[in-house]
């Protein structure tokens, strides 16, 4: 069983067993209560097509959609006591993209190359060219 907090007003659904899919009940959950049960994965029909419903279901036997709660950590203060802290399930994309990679080690490569050619007084744009190419197989190799 776990711990979960209602992140805005949410209605409860009903199993429509003749349609195979949950309709919503006039019973709302207000934003900020917290529940205690299990998540489930529910085979269904939606619009007539096989549809996964994601739902939770409370130790009070209602239904709610997954996406309308945020789990509950339980955490321990100082004194020992446990206080409920809330989690946000959501993810934000922190990394580098693969092209972002390449097109870095390219740059770096290519002022490696123009800065190596400057200082040994050859032709520039043949070590930009090269120290371009090189740090674009890096980064990719890299990648990898």
């Amino acid at each position: 069983m776990i711990e979960v907090v209602a992140n805005k007003d949410t209605k409860v659904l009903v199993p429509n067993k003749e349609h195979k899919n949950f309709t919503s009940t006039e019973e709302t959950i207000p934003e900020g209560t917290y529940l205690y049960g299990e998540e489930k994965r529910v085979q269904g029909l939606r619009r007539g097509q096989p549809f996964v419903y994601r739902l939770f279901f409370t130790d009070e036997n209602e239904i709610i959609y997954l996406d309308d709660v945020d789990k509950v950590e339980a955490m321990s203060n100082a004194d020992s006591q446990v206080m409920p802290r809330n989690v946000d399930l959501a993810t934000g994309n922190t990394t580098i993209s693969l092209n972002d990679k390449k097109l870095l080690f390219l740059l770096a490569g290519g002022t490696i190359g123009y800065f190596v050619g400057k200082k040994i007084s050859s032709n520039n744009t043949r070590n930009i060219v090269v120290g371009s190419l090189a740090g674009f197989l890096i980064g990719k190799m890299l990648d990898k």
